[in-house]
């Protein structure tokens, strides 16, 4: 098939997915319009591509994020996918942040909302995006000790999951902080929050492997939970996946270190 212009479009339009991704998918189809420059859409043609793209230094994983993102236009599609690319390093990369980082994170914050923050999404394992949607009101139940979270996506499921005593005495402690009855729970914006963590990261000695700061608190307890052999289907609920595949993919597979310490030595 010809790739187009319009094509894309209908696509970006049509997918079911968040603005973030569906933003992403039509950038990269976007590129892969540009290096075709008129040639047919095939298998070949992609492989072409994801090649082209190693050669330029890109890493592993942002070439697979580049085919995972084509594989779904084709499958939508119709089209055969006969193209291979590299796999995500799905073992916990080694600048995941350990519990007691986290610990350092809540010790070192400056006031009430600092340490809800950090608490609610390291606890409950949510995206920034779904703890700023929770309403203080209407999606928190003190006395049960659960919280009602709007999962990211189009379909915006909600959710309820249960939170520990502690975190909900530190959020407890920042509302009467911030004198907030009603309303958003956190009525700030992104880039104010990204800018406190950070503040905090810096105070606590505590370095965020990856430039999505919020997000790497969500995928370390994920990456905790794991470890302490929680079982995947579990720490999938707590994800909010609506997929068990998706948490096998990242989680799966444990450390080296982590493995080896749950496997029986060598007789020798």
């Amino acid at each position: 098939m010809k790739l187009t212009h319009d094509i894309v479009e209908r696509f970006y339009q049509d997918i079911d997915a968040s603005p973030v991704t569906k933003k992403e998918y039509r950038g990269e189809l976007l590129r892969l319009l540009a290096f075709l420059n008129g040639r047919e859409l095939n298998s070949r043609a992609v492989q072409d591509y994801l090649h082209s793209l190693k050669e330029r230094g890109l890493t592993d994983r942002t070439v697979s994020r580049v085919g995972f993102a084509i594989k779904r236009f084709f499958k939508i599609q119709g089209l055969p996918v006969h193209f291979e690319f590299p796999g995500f390093d799905i073992g916990p990369p080694s600048g995941t942040l350990r519990e007691e980082d986290v610990a350092k994170l809540v010790a070192k914050a400056h006031n009430p909302l600092e340490r809800a923050m950090v608490a609610l999404v390291y606890d409950s394992a949510c995206r920034i995006v779904e703890a700023m949607g929770i309403d203080s009101q209407e999606d928190i139940e003190w006395e049960r000790g659960v919280i009602r979270i709007r999962r990211k996506g189009r379909r915006q499921r909600q959710e309820e999951q249960a939170l520990f005593p502690e975190t909900l005495r530190l959020l407890q402690e920042y509302r009467d902080w911030a004198k907030i009855r009603k309303g958003p729970l956190f009525p700030y914006s992104y880039s104010s929050l990204r800018r406190y963590l950070l503040a905090l990261a810096a105070r606590a000695g505590v370095t965020f492997p990856e430039r999505s700061i919020w997000h790497s608190l969500r995928h370390s307890r994920a990456v905790n939970l794991r470890e302490k052999g929680v079982a995947l289907e579990d720490i999938s609920d707590q994800l909010g996946h609506s997929s068990l595949s998706t948490t096998l993919k990242v989680y799966s597979r444990l450390s080296p270190e982590v493995l080896r310490s749950k496997l029986t030595p060598p007789p020798w």
